[in-house]
């Protein structure tokens, strides 16, 4: 019985002594836990190989970075270019566009107090030629570009008028009404435009006239020439108790 117990305890102990601990194997990239691992992917960016947080993108670009955030530095925002800014300056006769620039459906003068821009009338100056045409659509592309723009000298004359201006609607029989009128040259073979008008068509009404050139730039009144018409009317007003119908600038 003793022999018989000592054998078994030998086989016991051989067995126990065959097995092996075996270590898990990570080479899946999967943790203890059954989850991923935090290891980047090859050609990831953001980890130094010391595990510090990186300065660059994937592109090799230099960013700015606040503790464990990346940002990409802001792009600055194209200017945006206004074609019709030269129309905005009272001083300029004749204006450009830039190459390219379209006729924009028409918008009549907004802000302008005591003063008003109506109707849109065109004189075409050549054969076949709308003489006149009341219609902007029936306007070329560049006589309406340039009625467009006439307006928007109106709107930035008559945000803040000459005096004198305001002085002729109160001593005269005019109230303040222009109409749009535009001279186009853009297709004649014989002429070409010269400069803007202002004339009083009757005392109730002054044409405010520009003229579009052959080669796409525009006449438009200035604010000097309202200042000359208000005094020449004045003068006719004065004589012809309240009438200023004839009277223009230059």
């Amino acid at each position: 019985m003793r022999y018989l117990i000592l054998l078994l305890a030998l086989s016991l102990s051989a067995a126990c002594s065959s097995d092996e601990i075996r270590a898990p194997d990570n080479s899946t990239g999967s943790n203890q836990s059954g989850g991923k691992t935090d290891n980047a992917a090859e050609g990831d960016a953001g980890l130094n190989a010391d595990g510090s947080i990186s300065d660059e993108v994937s592109d090799g670009g230099p960013v700015e970075s606040d503790g464990d955030l990346v940002f990409a530095p802001d792009s600055e925002p194209e200017p945006t270019i206004d074609p019709f800014e030269q129309a905005w300056d009272v001083t300029i006769h004749r204006v450009e566009f830039p190459e390219g620039t379209e006729a924009p459906a028409y918008r009549r003068p907004g802000g302008v107090s005591g003063f008003s821009l109506g109707g849109t009338e065109f004189w075409q100056k050549w054969p076949d030629g709308h003489n006149p045409t009341y219609s902007y659509s029936e306007g070329t592309e560049l006589g309406r570009r340039c009625m467009f723009a006439s307006a928007r000298r109106f709107e930035a004359i008559m945000t803040d008028p000459p005096h004198a201006i305001i002085d002729l609607v109160e001593n005269s029989d005019w109230r303040g009404s222009f109409f749009n009128w535009n001279d186009d040259f853009s297709q004649s073979e014989w002429s070409d435009g010269r400069s803007a008008r202002l004339w009083a068509w009757r005392t109730t009404l002054v044409k405010w006239i520009s003229q579009t050139n052959l080669d796409g730039s525009c006449y438009l009144p200035t604010y000097e020439m309202i200042e000359a018409l208000a005094e020449t009317c004045a003068l006719q007003a004065a004589r012809r108790d309240g009438e200023i119908q004839g009277c223009r600038a230059p």
